[in-house]
């Protein structure tokens, strides 16, 4: 099992502790509060931390949130791994930021096919949702492909979070962040949700909050 696949929020955190993390951040809580920021991170967070704990206890935990290249001393601040994951659960469940409507209609529904665009339409449940603005992508074992090669990763997965974030507009699930350019430069991020069945209009969201 590639755990960096399995596990991408905590390979993300695990990667914050590097050697100069408490010069840049603080402690390990200041760490944590900058990745407990993105709800995509909160909504991720939970099942990754049960699953990884429920299936691996003591020294077989301690390697695996290794092998997610850790740099946090757990031990020498008089915590085990258990402990240490437990407050990031604890911290993100402080930290979550709940979906409002339209996006909440697509939390916990399957993403089942992206068409391609342009624009990009990414069909969530009886819905497509069509990147009007552009749209970009960020998948966890996605490096060297296209963003629509990346956002069809998704496939198969559900939706854990969707909302405004950043300046821009993510659908999320537990591996792949789909999601509107952002940025001095990017146009105002807006998207359309159709009906997949004779793709007639919903709703359109336009927002550059």
């Amino acid at each position: 099992m590639d755990l960096e696949l399995e596990y991408p929020a905590l390979a993300d955190l695990a990667g914050g502790f590097n050697q100069d993390y408490e010069d840049i951040f603080g402690d390990a809580e200041d760490v944590v509060a900058v990745y407990t920021a993105d709800p995509v991170f909160c909504a991720r967070v939970p099942r990754e931390v049960d699953q990884l704990v429920s299936t691996n206890e003591g020294a077989a935990l301690d390697e695996a949130f290794a092998a997610l290249h850790n740099g946090y001393a757990y031990e020498a601040h008089g915590q085990t791994a258990r402990e240490f994951l437990e407050m990031v659960a604890e911290r993100v469940l402080e930290r979550t930021v709940a979906p409002v409507a339209p996006y909440s209609e697509l939390v916990g529904q399957q993403v089942s096919s992206v068409v391609e665009g342009p624009p990009v339409g990414v069909v969530v449940g009886d819905a497509v949702v069509v990147f009007t603005s552009g749209m970009m992508c960020s998948a966890s074992g996605g490096g060297g492909l296209t963003d629509v090669e990346q956002a069809r990763l998704a496939i198969g997965q559900h939706v854990l979070w969707a909302g405004e974030s950043n300046g821009g507009i993510s659908i999320a699930t537990a591996r792949v962040r789909i999601f509107t350019p952002a940025g001095p430069n990017a146009p105002e991020p807006s998207f359309e949700i159709r009906q997949a069945a004779g793709h007639g209009l919903l709703r359109r969201e336009a927002d550059n909050r």
